[in-house]
């Protein structure tokens, strides 16, 4: 020990305390590793992997179904080169497809504000197919909104509102609107519409409350999700690190439905969906989810019953 010091150049005192430190938690050999420590990389997680899939087996078991037919039947879509709204089509439902079962495996590892963006996304791509996968009018539109944002991201930095692109002199900035108004003026074009109005449109708007705006405060930090993120521990708050075990049942709830409303808004001319295999898988969701009489289906494509609903399930277990 006495050269061990003297090559740290450490005086006693000194050199206990450093050895004290080193061989506690998390870098001692006595280290058991726990979720303070570790986390989601803890491999303690499995335990609770298999107490999720015990208490929500039927939900996983259901999400699997459907996104088994999902994937089966995006196989079979049919995307011509002269049509840019089939694309879109096939895009926006893959894309679900694949927030779906991200969204599925987070929530296997109890993953839940990680989960709650994918859910937002899919429900963004979800308003997105039934409104720009209508027609190729509206497929052309859509196709036009980045040079839209664009364009409106180059004005503002030329008024000093918002930083230009690094290294842009304003001269640069300038000879770039110009560019976009020309092709755009050729084009014609609109202003994206946003998400609340998309919903109104397609009947989604208390399916828009949930899986939108709820689910945003959590990629925006708001201050609800901070609080789950602390328990009360002897007088004082203790950072809680780890997995969410409760309030998995709406957001598993969502990952089965989201897909089954993207089938229902596939357009006829991308894919021929089998309605009797979609129907009961509808019929097992409603059953699932307590929903007597849902609404929550979009006004395009196959209708699968009208009414309100009041889910007694989609934010406790």
């Amino acid at each position: 020990m006495l050269s061990q010091r003297r090559r740290c150049n450490l005086n006693e005192a000194d050199y206990n305390i450093v050895k004290r430190e080193i061989t506690r938690p998390p870098f001692g050999k006595k280290h058991v590793t726990r979720f303070e420590d570790e986390g989601f990389l803890s491999p303690e997680l499995e335990k609770i992997r298999a107490e999720i899939r015990r208490k929500h087996g039927e939900w996983i078991a259901l999400i699997r179904k459907i996104n088994t037919f999902g994937v089966r039947t995006g196989r079979s879509f049919q995307i011509r080169t002269d049509d840019v709204s089939s694309m879109l089509a096939a895009f926006f439902g893959f894309r679900i497809l694949e927030d779906m079962q991200n969204a599925a495996i987070l929530l296997s590892h109890g993953a839940l504000i990680q989960a709650q963006s994918l859910i937002r996304n899919a429900f963004e791509a979800l308003l997105q197919m039934l409104e720009y996968t209508s027609s190729e009018e509206q497929a052309e539109f859509f196709a036009n909104t980045y040079e839209v944002e664009r364009l409106r991201l180059l004005e503002r930095a030329a008024r000093g509102e918002y930083p230009g692109p690094p290294g842009w002199e304003l001269e640069r900035i300038k000879e770039e609107i110009e560019v976009y108004r020309r092709q755009l003026s050729e084009k014609g074009y609109g202003r994206p519409k946003d998400a609340a109005t998309l919903a109104q449109k397609h009947g989604l708007v208390e399916l828009y409350w949930v899986a939108f705006t709820h689910f945003s405060y959590g990629i925006h930090s708001r201050m609800h999700v901070v609080r789950r993120y602390f328990r009360m521990e002897n007088g004082r708050w203790v950072f809680r690190c780890g997995p969410e075990t409760n309030d998995l049942n709406g957001a598993f709830m969502l990952c089965a439905q989201l897909p089954l409303l993207m089938l229902k808004a596939v357009p006829p001319k991308v894919a021929s969906v089998d309605s009797s295999s979609l129907e009961r898988l509808w019929k097992r969701f409603l059953k699932l989810a307590n929903i007597r009489s849902p609404d929550w289906t979009p006004k395009r494509g196959r209708s699968m019953g009208p009414g309100n609903h009041r889910s007694k399930r989609l934010s406790s277990d």
